[in-house]
């Protein structure tokens, strides 16, 4: 996860027996102790922990049956069950934590199996819900809570969840709507969705497999599928297809990103590709990056840098081949570009006359544009780190500023 007050990546792993968070500040790693007093289980897939950090820097995991929250000083074990009666404890717990949506709410994935008084008996529940502060709110008692491996919050405010089996959880307004990508052949014995992200354009993208697989000795294994985007409520299986069958990918361990200056990438396990605005493509290739990955999707970037989890190796961060057009190496000096680099009103001035500009969260993802404006106003977001990329004369240049109220 990435905690946006201190810009830190958190890690959650397992340190023999007991779990703990690691934070990185981009020089060294810092050490959080989960106290084994709460109980957190060591046993299960370590694929079924999770993270996530609140847009006031509260840390929240979900290892198995335990669901907790460090608060920068201590940890509190939180629940999700009805249950009061002590007598009674749930007779299973899970949670998953996918997503922290734009305005700060952590979503949360649940199966719980717990007493009801009203019946006297056990009863099997799964549904998503979503903590804001000390408020949680169910926002689908339908669904499938444990069966989400992660999410992704786009810029617009729309929520989207991959499931571990074909459906995808599209929730506008904390509306649902289910989606289900194919490649548009005849595969009914395997449609499962691999990852789920954005292009620059803010469109939902999936890697998704699709076929027959057999698991017998005697039989064959097969596994093909695609890159589908989500536009507009269609699906578009083409847009990057002819990618896709050009460098023969493999779609288990493929993913999609796009960097802050309009490229977009498709990762495999050795391979770079760099896709221009124009469509055009550009491969890089680099050993290093054949490390036999085994992550789950999960993955965060900032700025230019991405940072994947590997439950058998560790962790890598890939650093995305970039242009470097004026904008990491301008003439003009730092301090003739922003006024104050700490905003704590709502206003960002400029020093310099510019003919446009873009701000982009510390994850790479446009949240304000406009054109020539020497006072930006800035209200309309919330305490962080931002970029701003601006076009001064014949360069473009980028400058870090920080929003903090």
């Amino acid at each position: 996860a990435y905690d946006k007050i201190t810009n830190k990546i958190v890690a959650l792993g397992r340190l023999g027996k007991y779990f703990a968070l690691q934070t990185f500040d981009g020089k060294e790693w810092g050490l959080i102790h989960i106290p084994f007093t709460l109980k957190p289980s060591s046993s299960g897939p370590i694929r079924a922990i999770t993270v996530e950090v609140d847009l006031k820097g509260n840390y929240y995991v979900a290892i198995h049956e335990f669901l907790g929250k460090w608060d920068g000083e201590k940890w509190v074990r939180m629940t999700l069950t009805n249950t009061a009666d002590s007598l009674h404890e749930p007779y299973m717990e899970r949670y998953r934590l996918p997503v922290v949506d734009s305005a700060g709410g952590v979503w949360i994935g649940a199966k719980i199996n717990e007493y009801m008084a009203e019946t006297d008996d056990f009863e099997l529940r799964e549904f998503i819900a979503r903590i804001d502060g000390d408020n949680v709110e169910v926002i689908d008692a339908d669904l499938r809570g444990s069966t989400i491996p992660n999410g992704i919050c786009k810029r617009n405010g729309d929520v989207i969840m991959d499931t571990f089996f074909e459906d995808i959880y599209y929730f506008r307004d904390l509306e649902i709507e289910i989606l289900s990508p194919d490649d548009g052949d005849d595969h009914p014995d395997r449609n499962t969705s691999k990852g789920i992200y954005t292009n620059k354009n803010d469109d939902l993208v999936v890697v998704f497999e699709s076929g027959e697989i057999w698991t017998s000795k005697y039989g064959t294994y097969y596994r093909t599928g695609g890159i589908a985007v989500y536009q507009n409520g269609e699906w578009d299986y083409d847009k990057y297809g002819d990618i896709v069958k050009e460098y023969e990918l493999e779609m288990n361990s493929t993913v999609f990103l796009s960097d802050t200056y309009g490229y977009e990438y498709i990762i495999t396990a050795k391979k770079f590709i760099r896709i221009a605005n124009d469509g055009s493509t550009e491969l890089f290739e680099d050993d290093v990056l054949d490390m036999g990955w085994n992550w789950s999707p999960v993955y965060i970037q900032v700025g230019n840098e991405v940072w994947f989890p590997n439950r058998d190796r560790g962790i890598f961060r890939v650093k995305l081949p970039t242009i470097t057009n004026g904008v990491h190496d301008s003439s003009i000096p730092d301090a003739q570009i922003l006024r104050h680099e700490i905003i704590r009103n709502n206003t960002l001035e400029l020093l310099v006359e510019i003919t446009n500009y873009q701000i982009y969260s510390v994850l790479g993802r446009q949240v304000m544009s406009g054109a020539s404006e020497s006072r930006i106003d800035v209200s309309d977001l919330s305490s962080g780190t931002y970029f701003i990329v601006c076009t001064v004369g014949n360069e473009v240049v980028s400058r870090k500023f920080v929003v903090s109220r």
